[in-house]
C-alpha cells in the first residue's frame, strides 16, 4: 500500500488568484513606497494588535504568491510608464561616472560603478569551493603584514 504524502503544499495559494480588498490596499500601499508594516496598517484593522503581531501578519501577507505577483506586476507597470529600463539606468550611471571622472571625484565614480553593478546583480561575490583543502588559510595570507 502506497504511503500518503506527508508534505503540505506551499502556503500562499495560486499566484493568479484575485486579491481581496485588504490585499489590494496592501499592494497599493507597498507600490506607493510604504514599508510592509505600514502598508499592513493601512490595509487592515490593526488597532487591537501588538507590534509583533502586525510584523508577523505583514510578513505573511507580503509573501502570499498572488500578492508577490501583484506587486511585481505593479512595479513592472510603473517602470514601463516611466520609461525606465536597465539600459536607461545604466546609461545614466555611466554619465554620472564620466562626470565624476572629469571632476576628479573618486567617490562619484565609485558610486556610479557600484550602482551599475547592483543593477546587474554583480555586487555580490560568489565563490565556488571545489576542494576545501586547497584553500589558503587567512593567517598565511596576512603573515608579515603590519597592521599599521
Amino acid at each position: 500500500m502506497a504511503k500518503k504524502p506527508t508534505k503540505k503544499p506551499a502556503k500562499g495559494g495560486n499566484k493568479n488568484r484575485a486579491l481581496t480588498n485588504p490585499e489590494n490596499n496592501f499592494v497599493l500601499a507597498v507600490l506607493a513606497g510604504d514599508k510592509d508594516i505600514d502598508a499592513f496598517g493601512i490595509a487592515y484593522k490593526t488597532a487591537k494588535m501588538n507590534e509583533g503581531t502586525i510584523r508577523k501578519e505583514a510578513h505573511t501577507v507580503r509573501h502570499r504568491l498572488h500578492v508577490v505577483e501583484a506587486i511585481r506586476k505593479g512595479h513592472e507597470k510603473m517602470a514601463n510608464a516611466a520609461g525606465v529600463t536597465a539600459e536607461s539606468l545604466c546609461l545614466e550611471l555611466e554619465e554620472a561616472r564620466i562626470i565624476g571622472k572629469s571632476e576628479r571625484s573618486a567617490s562619484g565614480m565609485v558610486a556610479a560603478t557600484m550602482g551599475k553593478a547592483r543593477l546587474y546583480g554583480l555586487d555580490k561575490v560568489v565563490l565556488e569551493v571545489k576542494n576545501a583543502e586547497e584553500l589558503t588559510p587567512w593567517s598565511s595570507i596576512t603573515a608579515g603584514v603590519d597592521a599599521a
